[in-house]
């Protein structure tokens, strides 16, 4: 078990490094497309120069995409101790099919076992499997746990209750419809979910969050980590907002996660405890 709290530390190396990294990883790894449900989605498979790589899968956030630096960041990150990553985009996100309006936890969970069953049937992949997923995305990775079992399950930002989105201060609110062109109706209708009973299954789980979120309140990365069975840690980030935008806290949580998957995932790792 672990609970941490982390305050600002600036690092102005941290967005040279990351564009950087984005730039370079991008070539190493392939461009897929599979369906889910009758939409064909995209996504890109980063891959080590390993043999039978384990892999996580990524999940992003209602109104992100597959291109989220958190996640090509992370990706290119964990080539380095012979991890892949599959980052895709969810139905009606980046250039994979279906409309964003018809989103819910339930297509989303649906994406993601797809994705994962799709990467499974590769006999060029290896075992075990990650988890990774922002807000909405680690909606969808507490979702689809039970279906996928992973061994190890990174959140940042986890919604487990889609009703708090419409609990925001009403010129938030305005402004996530303006951005995203939703009917606030989407969000009581479609998003009308609590995961809290599906947590106490989960083990293996890293939940990190600002601690000044605005959208998703920090008290939601609070109870899944209260909830999940151990082995489980917890860092807050002091200050921190929803996107963990503040370039020390960003550097924190690249090092973690990686930290947290190369122990779980790879061959030394499954020697040892947490």
């Amino acid at each position: 078990m672990e609970n941490q709290a982390y305050k600002n530390e600036p690092n102005e190396e941290i967005m040279q490094e990351t564009s950087q990294n984005q730039t370079a990883g991008q070539k190493q790894g392939e461009a897929l497309r599979f369906t889910s449900g009758s939409f064909s989605l995209s996504g890109f498979l980063h891959l080590p120069d390993a043999k039978n790589p384990p892999i996580i899968i990524g999940s992003h956030g209602l109104l992100s995409d597959a291109d989220s630096a958190k996640q090509v960041d992370l990706a290119n990150k964990m080539l380095a101790c012979g991890v892949g990553f599959f980052r895709f985009h969810h139905r009606g996100s980046g250039d994979s099919e279906g409309s964003l309006a018809e989103t819910s936890l339930e297509t989303r969970v649906e994406d993601m076992v797809a994705a994962w069953e799709m990467l499974s049937m590769r006999k060029d992949l290896g075992r075990p499997f990650g988890l990774f997923g922002s807000s909405m995305g680690g909606a969808t990775c507490i979702g689809a746990w039970s279906a996928i079992r992973p061994a190890a399950t990174f959140l940042v930002a986890p919604l487990i209750k889609g009703r708090v989105l419409t609990q925001q201060a009403p010129a938030d609110m305005a402004a996530i419809l303006e951005e995203s062109g939703l009917k606030e109706s989407f969000f009581t209708e479609n998003l009308n979910f609590d995961l809290t009973e599906r947590i106490p299954a989960m083990r293996n789980v890293f939940v990190v969050h600002g601690t000044e979120d605005k959208v998703v309140p920090v008290e939601e990365g609070h109870m899944v980590y209260e909830l999940a069975a151990e082995p489980k840690r917890f860092i807050a980030f002091e200050g921190g907002d929803h996107r963990i935008s503040h370039p020390g806290h960003q550097k924190i949580l690249l090092k973690r996660a990686f930290d947290f998957f190369e122990e779980k995932l790879t061959l030394k790792a499954r020697t040892c405890g947490m």
